[in-house]
């Protein structure tokens, strides 16, 4: 993955070209961070700090089978909005997200109804990605879409990876939501993991 169309690789994590059609139609080409393996699903963008999340547009998480699978922010010291799509790439439901601390009480965040995939991006950037009511999402086979030509960063300052190296806080390395699920069978509050992936 080095030289990606100069996107910076998240280690560990893979990456899928993804096509978003929305309700009216447009077409939005995609390059994802992809969080496949539980263990990258419960680092997610844990400590990640870089807006431009090292040139991707976002993070899918995809799962096996449909899930109710409720995510949190803990550790996360950047906002983001996650879109939550189900089986057929159809859109369920969206919300925004605050950074949380370490402790245990961040508050977590759910899908309107059973969901296969989930993608997270910087707050505020799901309409320019087209991933709002009405749109469908499709992984795509081959290479990721060029990326356009590079800025310092989508909120207009540089990215923060030379301060994190020296300060120790993780720019682009992991770190945002991570999941909570509720009990399926005593519907009690939220339980730390989920038994299957994010």
């Amino acid at each position: 993955m080095p030289g990606d169309g100069g996107r910076r690789p998240l280690p560990g994590y893979g990456r899928t070209a993804a096509r978003v059609t929305t309700a009216s139609g447009r077409v939005v080409a995609l390059c994802l961070l992809v969080a496949a393996t539980k263990a990258l699903q419960d680092q997610g963008l844990m400590g990640v700090t870089d807006r431009t999340l090292g040139g991707y547009d976002g993070m899918l998480f995809p799962f096996a089978e449909p899930t109710v699978t409720e995510f949190w922010m803990r550790d996360t010291p950047q906002p983001l909005s996650i879109a939550f799509f189900d089986a057929g790439g159809r859109y369920v439901s969206s919300t925004d997200m605050a950074p949380c601390g370490s402790g245990t009480d961040c508050p977590t965040y759910a899908a309107r109804s059973a969901y296969r995939t989930a993608v997270e991006v910087p707050r505020g950037r799901l309409d320019a990605l087209g991933l709002g009511a009405g749109s469908t999402l499709r992984r795509v086979p081959g290479a990721c879409p060029a990326r356009p030509s590079p800025d310092p960063g989508r909120d207009g300052r540089r990215s923060s990876a030379g301060r994190a190296r020296r300060t120790g806080v993780r720019s682009w390395a992991g770190g945002a939501a991570r999941r909570r699920s509720r009990c399926s069978r005593c519907g009690g509050p939220p339980v730390g993991r989920a038994s299957a992936a994010r």
